[in-house]
């Protein structure tokens, strides 16, 4: 349960910035509930299945698992909708915003855990 309520602040959190879009509240629930999901059932395997190569990048292979639970709410849920933003003069792509979305939704949720 408490997983979910730092998901859903994090989701709440990032739905004011332009990152992230949803077209109505149930989109913004199945967005966060599919998110939850991976991040609870999903990650734990990948992490696991990917610690070799965990171990080699130092780490950094641990974006790329949260990039995927992060494509995977995108892609399943039809209303959600990423927009690519313009970041110190630069246009950042579809990538781009999803690693920067998906950073800022790693350290909302380390943020929040500390207060819960």
């Amino acid at each position: 349960m408490k997983i979910f309520v730092r998901v859903t602040l994090s989701f709440v959190i990032v739905q004011y910035t332009p990152l992230l879009g949803f077209t109505d509240w149930v989109s913004f629930a199945l967005a966060v509930g599919v998110y939850t999901l991976s991040v609870v059932l999903v990650e734990p395997v990948l992490r696991v299945v990917s610690l070799p190569l965990s171990i080699v990048t130092f780490g950094l292979f641990r974006l790329v698992i949260a990039l995927c639970s992060l494509w995977l709410a995108l892609f399943l849920v039809p209303g959600a909708t990423l927009t690519p933003v313009l970041l110190f003069g630069v246009q950042l792509g579809y990538f781009g915003t999803m690693v920067l979305t998906s950073v800022l939704l790693r350290l909302l949720q380390r943020m929040i855990a500390m207060v819960f």
